[in-house]
């Protein structure tokens, strides 16, 4: 019984370095594109929204993306890991400009029930990799009352932060000026909140998991 307690805890120690090696390669490989990624991500923020959108926040999304797919993409050939980095920036920077887009056609700050609900379902995407993409109004409702569940679960202040920038539509420097923080600390709680909303969300039953 010992042996095998040994051999299991030898085993996930192994499993726990491992991981660690793969996420120090996946981040020497980002880190040497980052700058033409980010450069790349510029480029195509519209000019009515570069005061709202953030290059530096679009790549912190898809680093968050990278890292949840480590063991899919760490071995990819270069070519094919910058495609994937890419398309994924892309991707975000639609889902970026959707978001604003929306609140500018709307009520200002003030967003409709239809705006907080597209708003939480734009969360959900954001996440990465969504285990489902809900197409009726009632299928987003329901998506979207599972993220403000979630939401609520997170830390006073990450919960403050996701809010901010993802319902209200704040930039880190404003959501920093009402917090009376850093717009470093800001980005940290940001990425910090979305990857503690991943996993509660991953660990809510859905209709067709058992409770």
């Amino acid at each position: 019984m010992a042996v095998e307690q040994g051999t299991e805890l030898n085993s996930g120690i192994n499993a726990t370095l491992n991981v660690a090696e793969l996420k120090a390669r996946l981040h020497r490989l980002l880190r040497s594109r980052a700058a033409l990624l980010q450069n790349h991500i510029e480029s195509r923020i519209p000019a009515s929204l570069q005061s709202r959108i953030s290059s530096e926040d679009i790549l912190q999304e898809v680093w968050m993306a990278a890292f949840k797919a480590v063991h899919a993409v760490i071995d990819l050939p270069d070519d094919e890991l910058n495609r994937w980095l890419y398309r994924v920036a892309d991707r975000r920077l639609v889902s970026t400009v959707r978001f604003h887009t929306n609140q500018k056609r709307g009520a200002g700050r003030e967003a409709t029930a239809r705006d907080l609900t597209t708003s939480l379902v734009q969360i959900y995407e954001r996440l990465g990799s969504p285990q489902r993409t809900p197409s009726s109004l009632a299928a987003q409702n329901e998506l979207a009352a599972e993220v403000k569940l979630a939401i609520d679960q997170l830390p006073e202040d990450s919960r403050r932060v996701i809010c901010m920038q993802y319902i209200e539509g704040l930039n880190p420097l404003e959501i920093s000026q009402r917090l009376n923080k850093s717009t470093g600390a800001i980005r940290g709680l940001s990425y910090r909140g979305m990857l503690q909303l991943s996993r509660i969300i991953k660990s809510q039953p859905t209709k067709d998991q058992p409770q």
